[in-house]
């Protein structure tokens, strides 16, 4: 679990940014009332209410595990750590639901490493679209994980 964290937190921490108020990350989510606060976090406080940054680490860390449980229930093979770090923050971004029922969760499970890593992380199949459009914050962050996930990015 240590790894986890020393490896996970601060790719999440860079890519997430951090936010001490309470705020609509879409038009999307203010449509549905889902305030993100701290490194991503939501469902915690009302739109414009504060946060410390220790509160929002702590939200972080709760928030890593949920992922991390979903990773350790939805994936049928062995993982390195670095690979169960990489898939912690993918599903920390992308939902649970969303990679459950994804392509790259039935290929990782089947062993077909170069699909999911295409499915996953790839630049025009991969999680890297937010309401249909291709953003470059999620192309670079796919980046990361999967050198993570391929042991090139081990996190310092």
């Amino acid at each position: 679990m240590e790894g986890m964290f020393k490896n996970a937190m601060p790719l999440i921490q860079e890519f997430e940014g951090y936010r001490d108020t309470g705020y609509y990350a879409t038009d999307d989510e203010k449509e549905r009332g889902i305030v993100t606060v701290g490194y991503g976090s939501t469902h915690r406080v009302g739109h414009g209410e504060k946060v410390t940054e220790e509160q929002a680490n702590q939200f972080l860390m709760e928030d890593m595990m949920e992922a991390q449980e979903a990773v350790d229930r939805l994936v049928t093979i062995d993982l390195s750590p670095n690979q169960r770090a990489a898939l912690t923050s993918l599903v920390f971004n992308v939902g649970q639901g969303n990679f459950a029922k994804s392509k790259a969760l039935v290929a990782l499970n089947t062993g077909d490493f170069d699909s999911f890593k295409q499915e996953a992380f790839g630049e025009n199949d991969g999680f890297v679209y937010s309401g249909g459009i291709k953003l470059p914050g999620l192309v670079n962050r796919r980046s990361q994980e999967q050198d993570m996930f391929t042991g090139m990015l081990s996190g310092n």
